[in-house]
């Protein structure tokens, strides 16, 4: 598995790309398309029900130099760019509606795909879909009233028509006639699909890059009178009857899926990550199902993630693990907090042993190297530190990697030691250290911090995951 962090277009700078490596992500799942606003703090928790805005990009294709040069400056800061994430309504608005436009429309996302694999980027992730993802409302629904993302049906008219010059929940035309789009079917969709990919897979193949398909969300059988495609797990699993190609797959978003009315999320898990199905996965969690549920934090919801996790494992996943911020917002540096647990989670079970190893006792600091990078990431008071504990030389024993993620009101001091090289932080950053690290079994059971210290919710948080594994 490797570690990765979702941003937004408005993100996609040196300062987050820094925020990434510090947390211990290594690769970037990258969104081109500007929908969720916000600037440098943007959020899902905002009334999107009227759109995620206008696009005025038709015409404005993804350019190979352009590719080149943000993927050069994700890889200044040690990270790699895995994926694109959704193509830009207003690059094939009539592909979506079957429109006079689609055979350009269709070339031109060709030409862009072409670019993509000559930029080295693997997956391109899309959502096909008229509706979107429409009809959340929010409210201060999460643990200890952070604003979270809500779907309850009983709140909204779940069959509103789209306007005219909309699809995908964004505006591609503000000068459309009003009116709004006709009903669609859902054998139409199907039909349009296999379309789409009968043109777009083979050049897929041919450049190295994988199409991967979102499921719908929320995934109802029918959303402001048109039809989605994906709305339980066997709609979604037809998405490979359509092609056998290698390039066809699933963009895994484990909080939609579980959304679903009926099927079990991690016997689909198990069995699309043995089969070589899933180009990236969603690392979300919810709290409920349709027609009613909520965004959860990661180690609140519904799913158990440890396990997911460890299904993963078994089955020699190879793909990114990523989330996307901020579907909870209580105060200004709630997406990277949000971040920080979900990393947690992540790192929980980074325990790597040899067959047959034998159960491990308590590594020390005598035993271990730690890294911390200088200075806080973005600015708002966070420290990030890694330690690693190093197996003996003898075959059998267990590498523990453990990677802190901290944020406080005050400074500690530094805690040194043999292996344990301190810590250092920027301006109104807490300096953790861990003691030890308690293994049982070839499996983390909980740490020790340096000076027993308990300075803040991160920390609890961090000793609360490590206890349950």
């Amino acid at each position: 598995m490797k570690l990765g962090l979702g941003l937004y277009k408005s993100l996609l700078n040196d300062s987050n790309f820094r925020f990434a490596k510090q947390c211990g992500a290594t690769h970037l799942v990258v969104q081109l398309v500007d929908y969720v606003k916000g600037g440098d703090s943007p959020t899902l928790t905002q009334n999107y029900l009227n759109g995620w805005g206008a696009t005025a990009n038709e015409g404005k294709l993804w350019q190979l130099d352009e590719l080149l040069a943000l993927k050069k400056q994700i890889e200044s800061h040690g990270l790699t760019w895995a994926a694109i994430e959704n193509f830009d309504p207003a690059h094939w608005y009539d592909i979506l509606l079957d429109g006079p436009k689609k055979h350009r429309q269709i070339e031109d996302l060709k030409w862009m795909l072409r670019n993509i694999g000559k930029a080295g980027i693997p997956i391109m992730g899309y959502y096909f879909s008229l509706a979107g993802v429409w009809g959340w409302t929010s409210g201060p629904a999460g643990r200890g009233q952070a604003m979270s993302v809500v779907f309850d049906e009983a709140k909204i008219d779940a069959q509103a028509p789209i306007p005219n010059g909309m699809v995908w929940n964004m505006t591609y035309d503000t000068q459309a006639a009003p009116g709004t789009l006709p009903a669609v079917s859902r054998a139409e969709m199907w039909e349009r699909l296999r379309w789409f990919l009968s043109e777009m897979l083979p050049v897929a193949e041919e450049n190295g890059v994988r199409l991967v398909a979102h499921p719908d969300d929320p995934p109802l059988p029918e959303l402001r009178n048109t039809a989605r495609l994906f709305y339980n797990h066997t709609e979604y699993e037809r998405l490979l009857d359509v092609s056998g190609s290698p390039a066809n797959g699933f963009e895994f978003c484990m909080g939609t899926l579980q959304e679903m009315a009926d099927g079990d999320l991690y016997d689909l898990l198990d069995k699309h990550s043995a089969a070589g199905n899933i180009g990236y996965i969603h690392f979300r969690n919810v709290i409920g199902k349709v027609p009613h549920y909520r965004e959860a934090f990661v180690d609140e919801g519904d799913l158990d993630m440890v396990r997911a996790l460890r299904i993963l494992k078994k089955n020699k996943f190879d793909g990114v693990i990523t989330r996307f911020g901020r579907r909870h917002k209580s105060g200004g540096v709630a997406g990277q907090c949000g971040h920080g647990i979900a990393v947690l989670h992540y790192k929980s079970i980074s325990v790597k042993t040899t067959a047959g190893a034998a159960p491990v006792g308590v590594h020390r600091t005598d035993e271990a190297v730690a890294e911390y990078p200088q200075g806080s990431p973005v600015g708002q008071g966070y420290g990030v530190g890694r330690i690693a504990a190093r197996p003996a030389a003898e075959a059998g024993e267990a590498l523990v990697e453990i990677r802190c993620f901290a944020h406080g009101n005050r400074r500690l001091p530094a805690h040194r030691g043999p292996g344990n090289g301190g810590i250092a932080g920027g301006a109104g950053t807490a300096a953790v250290g861990v003691d030890r690290v308690k293994t049982a079994g070839g499996k983390v059971v909980g740490f020790v911090f340096a000076g027993g210290e308990r300075n803040n919710c991160c920390q609890k948080k961090q000793e609360q995951i490590f206890a349950g594994i």
